[in-house]
């Protein structure tokens, strides 16, 4: 079985010049979100960027992920919180690195356990694994 997501993106040269364009997320109705182009190095408040959103859809994927494999080997979390940073090399136009910050209350569950089913997560998250030509680092910690 195969699911299909799938989002809107637009650019419309305004007056004045800018470069900014729009996306909408089309599989759940949510937005428009103001969009810069992912080599623009200064971010705008109120503004997001491909790099954002990937990070977004990583840190979702691996936060649930991570909620899933949990809840399978009978240690269901009480609270986890998934930070993902994207790294881009703006010279070489390149994600250069993707990495994520775990923190979870799981009760009977050591730092060592958590730490392993994390990595697992990591391996299996769909988002982490198309991106197979950066570097995807992870951290753990209990709260």
């Amino acid at each position: 079985m195969t699911t299909v997501r799938h989002a809107v993106a637009v650019y419309e040269r305004r007056s004045p010049p800018t470069l900014a364009g729009e996306v909408w997320l089309g599989s759940s109705g949510l937005g428009p979100f103001e969009t810069v182009p992912a080599v623009e190095p200064r971010g705008e408040a109120g503004l997001t960027s491909p790099m954002e959103l990937l990070a977004a859809a990583y840190a979702s994927c691996l936060d649930l992920t991570l909620a899933f494999l949990l809840d399978r080997c009978g240690h269901p979390c009480e609270w986890l919180s998934v930070t993902a940073d994207v790294s881009l090399d703006i010279a070489g136009h390149d994600i250069s690195g993707l990495h994520s910050s775990v923190r979870a209350a799981v009760p009977g569950m050591t730092l060592d356990e958590l730490t392993l089913i994390a990595e697992r997560a990591k391996d299996m998250c769909p988002v982490g694994r198309a991106l197979t030509g950066a570097e995807i680092t992870i951290d753990v910690e209990v709260r």
